[in-house]
């Protein structure tokens, strides 16, 4: 989990996220502090 950081996302609504959540190999959400934290648990 990436929390408060700044990502560029190459999406033409959304160019930057402050968070990421990633389970296994994968992204599984890509937003704000608090749609990351939506995610949190022992597999993120």
């Amino acid at each position: 989990m990436i929390i408060n950081g700044k990502i560029v996302t190459q999406e033409s609504r959304r160019s930057f996220a402050s968070a990421a959540s990633i389970r296994g190999d994968r992204f599984v959400a890509v937003g704000s502090d608090s749609e990351a934290l939506d995610y949190r648990g022992s597999g993120t």
